[in-house]
């Protein structure tokens, strides 16, 4: 992300504002007040919606080179009359099956609408953006959040980058929508509810082959899910935190002991054919520790790199350091504003979580489907988080797009619960 999209993006925030305030000027004619009481959650998020919309046409439409090597597979699908076999025999790598929703849906664009097909695949962008939104309220709405909250919850959208990736011609939009989705259905399949096993299914298989993370995602919704049927919501929310904070540095010990043992294999002359495979393979050797040799913690920002003692342990902390920059709000190519918008939405990620940690070790008597669906997005924030850490953190964070939706129902959530355990009826 360039400067100038950086000034975009500050403008964005101040226009919206600005919007915002108006917005409720108008809130006090008779009419709209008659609105907002029956559901002001969703009257607020269809204006929110609108306002993004507006963020991201003003933006324009954006292309990238992932974008056109999308484009370059779309074309490619076309042309072998979308024979996935056919299409792998001329060369294609098995690694672009992971991509194959979001090829498929800009094939859809090229035969559609021809030359236009970029125009077109912002429209689907503009429309996972509202469903992504619908889905948040609903989910919040079903476990009983209030619908004051959520409504006042809708405006911190303004400071995500719901305003700036939906405008790219590529897989975030559409990745983030099968994200909230699949959350949704594997909260309701948690309660034994087997008419929503079909489309958990579809939305889990459409997460496999969106992104090369959503196989990743799957799995854990699916375990989450496991858990959730066989162990009771208290026993979850008790361990969740504990477990999450062991995962972090037992994951590290393993990922530094494999790569130790991956280094080592340079020294050795003769070696077996496992130990080949894994010293010749290319994702391992131009990838993974290609970026441990040069201790990238973010891409392309050198500032972050760290001086890598290539031991199970050094290794271990530079992947842990890692899974801490995931969740970090400041940049030093951002301006000003763009950082403390960072700053509020992970600040009040954070939080929530704290809020959450309090109310389950005080021993409160807690909303359990609040802690059930808690207990999802807190598996997903963080295993996303430890799965790109394994690489590196993207350059402009854009991978942590995903999870600011669960972030935020995090932070609502935790609200909510604080709300419920004082009495109180306020924006109920």
């Amino acid at each position: 992300m360039d400067s100038v999209s950086d000034v975009r993006i500050d403008m964005g925030y101040i226009v919206n504002f600005y919007v915002l305030s108006k917005f409720y000027t108008i809130g006090e004619n008779v009419q709209v007040r008659s609105a907002f009481q029956n559901n002001p959650d969703f009257f607020f998020g269809l204006f929110i919606y609108a306002l993004l919309v507006l963020a991201c046409v003003d933006r324009g439409i954006i292309l990238s080179p992932d974008s056109m090597a999308y484009g370059e597979w779309a074309d490619k699908l076309i042309e072998v009359n979308f024979s996935l076999q056919a299409f792998f025999e001329e060369g294609k790598s098995l690694y672009s099956i992971f991509y194959l929703m979001p090829t498929l849906l800009m094939s859809f664009c090229k035969i559609v609408a021809g030359e236009f097909w970029s125009e077109t695949f912002f429209i689907f962008n503009m429309i996972f953006l509202a469903l992504s939104i619908w889905i948040l309220i609903i989910s919040l709405r079903l476990v009983g959040v209030r619908k004051g909250l959520i409504a006042g919850l809708t405006p911190l959208l303004f400071v995500t980058d719901f305003q700036l990736w939906p405008s790219y011609v590529l897989t975030d939009t559409l990745f983030a929508f099968l994200v909230i989705s699949s959350i949704y259905f594997s909260y309701r399949l948690s309660f034994f509810h087997k008419k929503y096993i079909p489309a958990a299914l579809l939305f889990f298989s459409l997460l496999i082959f969106s992104r090369p993370v959503g196989p990743v995602v799957s799995f854990l919704l699916i375990f989450s899910l496991i858990l959730t049927l066989t162990l009771k919501t208290n026993l979850l929310v008790r361990i969740v935190f504990p477990a999450t904070i062991f995962s972090l540095f037992a994951f590290g010990l393993i990922y530094g002991v494999f790569f130790e043992y991956y280094f080592s294999l340079e020294e050795v002359e003769t070696i077996s054919a496992f130990e080949n495979f894994v010293r010749n393979n290319h994702a391992i050797k131009e990838g993974m520790a290609n970026f441990i040799q040069r201790g990238t913690v973010v891409h392309d920002r050198s500032d972050t790199n760290l001086i890598v003692n290539l031991t199970s342990l050094g290794i271990a902390k530079l992947y842990i350091i890692r899974v801490l920059y995931f969740f970090m709000p400041i940049a030093s190519t951002y301006s000003i504003i763009h950082n403390v918008a960072n700053i509020l939405i992970l600040g009040s990620f954070f939080f929530g979580i704290l809020l959450w940690i309090y109310f389950i070790f005080g021993k409160h008597q807690l909303n359990q489907n609040l802690c059930r669906l808690m207990f999802f997005l807190v598996i997903i924030i963080f295993g996303l988080a430890f799965f790109q850490a394994i690489n590196f953190i993207d350059w402009d964070w854009r991978y942590r797009f995903p999870t600011i939706l669960p972030m935020l129902m995090i932070f609502v959530t935790s609200i909510e619960q604080w709300l419920q355990l004082k009495g109180a009826t306020i924006l109920e």
